[in-house]
């Protein structure tokens, strides 16, 4: 899916790929954002990468609610996110969570980020 068009990312949007391990979703000019439960049916994914969308601004907390599991890798790196909800957390302890080279809003809901061992750039 790397350089694809598409503009959001919604609950229907892959609905044919349940059984994909891995999904590449990077270099995308134009998304913006992933909605709530957007990949809710892809439980056998251990890694999801969204790198390098330059407009990517919003993830939804509940985007990819089993993210929590520690087998699941997310890169959210060089994108335009500057918030992220707790519910990604779970990822930290694990090292599978990396987010570098985000403009991120520094508050206290981000707390959580400082204490996260993968995350070495938190501008």
């Amino acid at each position: 899916m790397d350089q694809n068009p598409m503009a959001k990312l919604s609950r229907t949007s892959l609905l044919g790929a349940r059984n994909l391990e891995e999904l590449h979703l990077s270099q995308m000019p134009r998304l913006e954002s992933v909605d709530k439960g957007s990949l809710w049916h892809m439980k056998r994914l251990t890694l999801v990468n969204m790198s390098n969308n330059v407009r990517l601004k919003e993830i939804s907390d509940s985007a990819l609610h089993w993210v929590k599991s520690p087998s699941v890798r997310l890169i959210l790196t060089n994108n335009s996110l500057q918030f992220l909800d707790y519910a990604y957390s779970g990822l930290c302890d694990a090292g599978l969570l990396s987010l570098d080279g985000n403009p991120w809003m520094c508050d206290c809901q981000l707390l959580w980020m400082r204490r996260c061992n993968a995350t070495q750039d938190l501008r």
